[in-house]
């Protein structure tokens, strides 16, 4: 008799089977996830669609169950692959054959572990295949006996298909209080913003369910749009109750998740709040950046190997306090200063400048929240990281852009700025010049409302280029009397640690 292994991988060896014996002849066979089974079913787990297509069209066992079970439909619906067209027709012929309330029992009723053919689609995930479901009549608000549910499995989901299956069970009635974790805990894990937002809509409870709490979750991580979110929704904790939060943001040196949950009246039993003012008052080391270097040798994700020949080189000259950047060579490339400049509650300004020697095809300056910028990119390509751009006038910010500088032009002899300052809103804002004039567009720099960070200024070419950056070591172009007065402070400061 001819094995599954024979019959799945030979269209004909079917045909020719089924031409001599009837499809309930047809043999079984022992498969490790599956336990015994039938072919039909075997072919729907391994995603073999012409088979299960031939098979039910020779009238196979549509209520088989495998020994560890699962159905045709099960193993279909946990499929990422499956077209929901396909499984479309497969329901069609179930109904023909049983009626359309075999169909809804059967779509409501959990027969593997992972749940129903509902909850196995968004556990592939599989949006058409789950929406496909639901219009059959697939129970959105089904849970199993440990509390799982098919909005715990699409909170987890992440992403856009993530966040499409949260919203499509929402609008089916989904229950955001449900599940054994918590749809509410488990987007925030996955750190979806928009999932955080559409479930608390929905009145999922802020302080989650059970032992999981996204609000301890999110500050555990870092999250800091979903913190503000979690702290913004109706219920949401307060007072002591932010304690735990507070503790594991501090153990991770989480410090803007600190500031908003104090701000949000968090019990600061560390007294972190007087910590982190005294830091920010005393601690000048990072007031002013210091020397400038070439980026790190860490490939970006999305660039590719070079040649060696092809790397363009960066070498660094000190000028009477500033710093002369020779670019030589190779596209893409990015130097960034040696050590950060502070921002905090008492100096709350930062303004540099790069002036414009010989430039080949374009430069762009911009900061980095961390040190390690690599030297195969520009500023604004690499995650964290802001940048100008000489040639569009575009400010990247993480791969997207806003055109903040529209039909400018950059030439040996022109001078560029980038400064920083804090609105008084809970945000800084970075702002450009050009030739000593300020721009009148200006964008915010810390989504996360953060009162205190790094940031590293950067400076970048493409091709050859000379370009000499000033720190506020000589008078800068641009003449404002707050950057002047700003930077004076940093400079003092400085000065009083040194001694």
């Amino acid at each position: 008799m001819a094995s599954h292994e024979k019959l799945l991988n030979s269209p004909a060896e079917l045909a020719t089977f089924l031409e001599g014996q009837a499809v309930h002849e047809l043999p079984e066979a022992e498969v490790p996830e599956l336990g015994r089974c039938n072919l039909l079913i075997h072919a729907a787990y391994l995603g073999q669609f012409q088979v299960v297509e031939t098979l039910i069209a020779n009238h196979a066992d549509l209520r088989a169950v495998s020994e560890k079970g699962g159905n045709v439909v099960d193993w279909l619906c946990f499929r990422s692959d499956t077209k929901a067209e396909f499984l479309q027709a497969v329901l069609q012929k179930w109904t023909e054959n049983f009626g359309e309330s075999d169909l809804k029992s059967v779509l409501n009723h959990a027969r593997i572990i992972q749940g129903t053919p509902l909850m196995c689609a968004v556990f592939a995930p599989n949006v058409a295949v789950a929406q496909l479901l639901l219009r059959h009549g697939a129970d959105a608000t089904y849970a199993s006996a440990d509390g799982s549910c098919a909005l715990d499995l699409a909170a987890q989901a992440g992403g856009i298909r993530g966040q499409r299956l949260v919203s499509m069970l929402l609008e089916a009635q989904a229950d955001p209080n449900v599940g054994h974790f918590g749809p509410l805990f488990l987007a925030a894990q996955e750190n979806d913003e928009t999932s955080v937002k559409n479930l608390l809509a929905a009145r999922a409870r802020p302080s989650g369910i059970s032992s999981s709490d996204p609000v301890e979750c999110a500050a555990r991580f870092g999250f800091l749009g979903v913190l503000k979110l979690l702290l913004a929704a109706e219920g949401a904790p307060r007072g002591s109750q932010l304690s735990s939060a507070l503790k594991l943001a501090h153990e991770q040196q989480h410090v803007d998740v600190e500031r908003i949950l104090i701000k949000a009246g968090a019990a600061d039993d560390l007294k972190l709040s007087q910590k982190r003012t005294s830091e920010a008052v005393d601690d000048a080391q990072g007031l002013l950046p210091c020397g400038f270097k070439p980026g790190t040798d860490k490939l970006p994700s999305f660039a590719q190997a070079k040649p060696e020949s092809e790397i363009g080189q960066i070498r660094v000259e000190e000028v009477d306090g500033c710093y002369k950047l020779h670019f030589q060579g190779g596209d893409s490339m990015t130097a960034t200063a040696i050590s950060p400049v502070r921002l905090c509650p008492s100096h709350t300004h930062f303004y540099f400048e790069v002036s414009v020697e010989s430039l080949d095809l374009l430069m762009a300056v911009g900061y980095a929240r961390d040190g390690e910028t690599p030297q195969q990119t520009l500023p604004g390509w690499s995650p964290g990281s802001y940048g100008l751009h000489s040639d569009d006038g575009l400010l990247q910010a993480n791969t997207s852009a806003t055109r903040i500088m529209p039909g400018w032009k950059v030439k040996a002899g022109s001078t560029v700025g980038m400064g920083i300052q804090w609105t008084g809103s809970d945000s800084y804002h970075l702002f450009v010049t050009l030739d000593g004039q300020r721009q009148s567009r200006e964008v915010p720099l810390a989504e996360d409302g953060s009162d205190l960070f790094d940031l590293w200024p950067l400076v970048g070419a493409d091709r050859s280029a000379t370009l000499l950056v000033n720190l506020g070591a000589r008078p800068f172009v641009y003449s404002d009397a707050q950057i002047e007065q700003a930077m004076l402070s940093r400079k003092a400061a400085t000065a009083k640690k040194a001694k």
